[in-house]
């Protein structure tokens, strides 16, 4: 139980830790601009989260499931870097579409290279010393980016406006850097790693994660979705309040990521069965109750205060696009039991069916045209698309050799 508790605490610290750096940029941007910059920051914070979530090509999955059985420390490292550079391009075509000054942009690259780096960190330290040593260093490495950035934030802030920016920036490229120096000490100077065939490698772990990958594609497309069409919407403050809600709430996916993050090495070490995934159920269920009264009570008031607005409409709206992005987490976690199945490309699908199954709701229900009901139809449509998943878990234990697809 004590090794329990451990382990969920560091997960939700890391997770926590690792989006905080830029929701206090939105809140300076708030501050500082407007509300309207703030909505503006978060389409382009969205867009960056959908494109380097993609690039990551499902590598954590592939890496806990592969072991460094068939590829090196070196062949994962060498692809998760080019993924990088790809998701930066994205990223970059977003900004300008949005009109973002270029050092915001690059405060939001380096941060999120900076998290791939521990993403690869924490899926290699999970199998080479296990998963509480490899939580405690994701929780550690998000704790000092977030520290960082936040003393850079007071800094700029107390010294000089103009220094704002910049000092973020100053404070994206000491993580990655690093990130990447306790990559290199942890993972390739203890397993003294070979050197790399090269692209040939490259391209056979791009194919074996083909389906964690294409479901990684349709996921962050999915959790991007709300906050590219929020503009859409909603106008003024409406469409700041409805932004900083949505990012508010990607805190609650985070919360469900340690159950995942957790559960994953035990699906596949005990080839799954009615009681990993009745224990998984279990721990789905508590969070959400527990992040149901959370987003119900105490973060509308609280948001309310951060980002400066108090209006009866504006706290109503942050209330329900809080408490329906509970469902909407809810709903996507469950869908990652597919991973662990025999049928994989499942998750896919899972992720493809809320969007026609919202654009019918818009088509013959015109009052679910606001955020909280597309959160709420999503979430649902993904919960109930999982179950097939609990029950193949449950009758195959989850057997290792028909989880991939191309085997």
């Amino acid at each position: 139980m004590r090794s329990f508790l451990k382990q969920h605490l560091a997960g939700i610290v890391g997770q926590v830790a690792a989006a905080l750096p830029l929701l206090l940029v939105t809140v300076t941007i708030a501050r500082l601009e407007t509300l309207a910059d703030a909505g503006r920051f978060t389409v382009v914070v969205g867009l960056s989260a959908a494109a380097f979530s993609t690039a990551l090509w499902g590598l954590r999955t592939s890496i806990l499931l592969d072991r460094f059985r068939e590829f090196s420390p070196a062949d994962y490292a060498r692809t998760r870097a080019a993924s990088i550079v790809l998701a930066t391009t994205i990223t970059a075509a977003g900004a300008a579409w949005m009109r973002l000054d270029w050092w915001i942009l690059l405060a939001i690259v380096l941060l999120r290279a900076s998290d791939a780096l521990v993403d690869l960190l924490m899926a290699s330290l999970q199998v080479l010393a296990g998963t509480g040593r490899a939580l405690g260093w994701f929780a550690g490495l998000h704790l000092a980016k977030l520290t960082l950035v936040t003393f850079a934030l007071v800094v700029g802030l107390f010294i000089e406006r103009d220094f704002t920016y910049p000092l973020i920036c100053v404070a994206g490229f000491v993580s990655l850097g690093g990130a990447a120096q306790v990559v290199r000490r942890r993972v390739f100077l203890p397993t003294q790693v070979r050197e790399s065939v090269g692209l040939a490698r490259i391209w056979r772990i791009i194919v074996r994660a083909r389906w964690y990958a294409a479901a990684a594609v349709m996921c962050s497309v999915l959790t991007s979705a709300p906050r590219v069409i929020v503009a859409k919407l909603y106008e003024g403050d409406l469409m700041g309040v409805a932004g900083v809600s949505l990012s508010l709430s990607t805190f609650f996916g985070m919360v469900y990521f340690t159950i995942w993050a957790r559960n994953l090495p035990r699906f596949e070490s005990t080839r799954g069965g009615p009681r990993v995934v009745g224990l998984y159920l279990i721990e789905w269920v508590g969070v959400g109750l527990a992040l149901g009264i959370v987003s119900w009570f105490v973060l509308p008031p609280m948001a309310g205060w951060i980002f400066m607005f108090q209006g009866a409409e504006q706290q109503e709206l942050s209330r329900s696009v809080l408490f329906s992005g509970v469902v909407f987490a809810a709903g996507m976690t469950l869908a990652n039991l597919y991973k662990v199945t025999s049928t994989p490309w499942r998750e896919v699908l899972t992720y493809v069916l809320p969007f026609p199954v919202a654009g019918m709701a818009l088509l013959f229900a015109p009052w679910t045209r606001n955020i909280p009901s597309l959160l709420w139809i999503a979430g649902s449509t993904m919960s109930v698309s999982a179950i097939p998943a609990i029950v193949l878990l449950v009758r195959t234990h989850g057997r290792p050799n028909e989880r991939d697809g191309s085997e």
